[in-house]
């Protein structure tokens, strides 16, 4: 629970199921008797520092949760971790699929670099953000600023390209909501015309 809270603080976030002991308890039992899940644990002199949760879908696995405790974070915890997952699952399969999830919006470069003597590759995928109106509005705000105020040579600031995927994000799944909705509103149209000529046949019979 411990390294949960920490975890929870640094990224400023709240879930219950890790913050929970009653939630927790019952989560990683869940977990742990599914056989589809690997659960692996970190110690140095017998405390638990870090732990990784993989599961398998359809011959693909991918991590679930990763956390350690910041406090041992000189000893790599993560890095043995992640090191020792994948070794282990190529000892069962010889050769597997596993993904870890999306990059960090942070640069991340010792982690990455790790990555990729581990024989990671960057897999492109497009990124979709749901975005509160009341701080879209803020965000369109900003970005008109330092496009129109300051010129777009300002557009490399770390902290503005930040915003802007945000905002490009939320655009993208816009306009994938509205392409599915009018896809629903065609299928649905489709089906009512099919109906109103299935009871035309019935009516001439």
């Amino acid at each position: 629970m411990a390294i949960n809270k920490q975890a929870l603080h640094f990224q400023k976030r709240k879930d219950k199921f890790l913050s929970n002991p009653k939630l927790w308890e019952k989560y990683i039992s869940l977990l742990y008797e599914n056989r589809d899940v690997r659960i692996l644990g970190a110690y140095f002199n017998q405390k638990l520092i870090g732990y990784a949760i993989a599961y398998e879908i359809e011959g693909r696995f991918s991590f679930h949760l990763q956390h350690i405790d910041r406090d041992y974070s000189t000893y790599y915890p993560m890095s043995g971790l992640l090191y020792a997952m994948i070794n282990q699952l190529l000892t069962e399969h010889e050769r597997i699929a596993i993904s870890d999830g999306i990059e960090s919006f942070s640069p991340m470069p010792s982690l990455n670099k790790f990555k990729r003597y581990m024989r990671f590759s960057r897999v492109p995928i497009t990124r979709v953000y749901v975005v509160n109106p009341v701080f879209l509005a803020l965000l369109k705000l900003v970005i008109a600023y330092y496009v129109v105020v300051l010129g777009k040579r300002k557009l490399h600031h770390p902290l503005l390209q930040k915003v802007v995927s945000l905002y490009q994000g939320h655009r993208l799944l816009t306009r994938m909501l509205k392409k599915a909705e009018n896809s629903c509103v065609g299928e649905r149209a489709i089906d009512e015309r099919t109906e109103i000529h299935q009871s035309e046949k019935v009516t001439l019979k």
